[in-house]
């Protein structure tokens, strides 16, 4: 398998905007990966290493979250609830394994 039949290429493009003096943002990560290409005989459909050729479609994925930053007698905090593949897509990543649908995260970190 060649190095670029593992990760195609993608896209992360990130959104982070701050909701006045609150200390809490609003955020939008988007991923885009496009389709696989990976090459072989056409005729027989498969590898150099007679494995056979599957192409992944590509695919885009939506992560919405809200996020606190504490301040004052909060400083240190940091909150995030997050809403990962927001849209529920259905894709597997280039090597053909199927992917996490929508999920809710939440995560506290502490810094001293």
């Amino acid at each position: 398998m060649s190095i670029s039949s593992i990760r195609p290429e993608s896209l992360t493009a990130s959104l982070d905007i701050p909701l006045a003096n609150s200390g809490f943002f609003l955020g939008w990560v988007g991923q885009f990966a496009a389709k696989t290409n990976r090459s072989g005989d056409r005729k027989t459909g498969k590898d150099k290493y007679s494995q056979p050729i599957i192409q992944q479609a590509g695919y885009g994925v939506n992560d919405v979250y809200i996020r606190y930053q504490g301040d004052g007698k909060l400083s240190g905090i940091d909150t995030t609830l997050s809403l990962t593949n927001a849209f529920n897509k259905t894709y597997s990543s280039s090597l053909g394994v199927p992917q996490e649908g929508r999920n809710i995260h939440f995560k506290i970190n502490y810094r001293w």
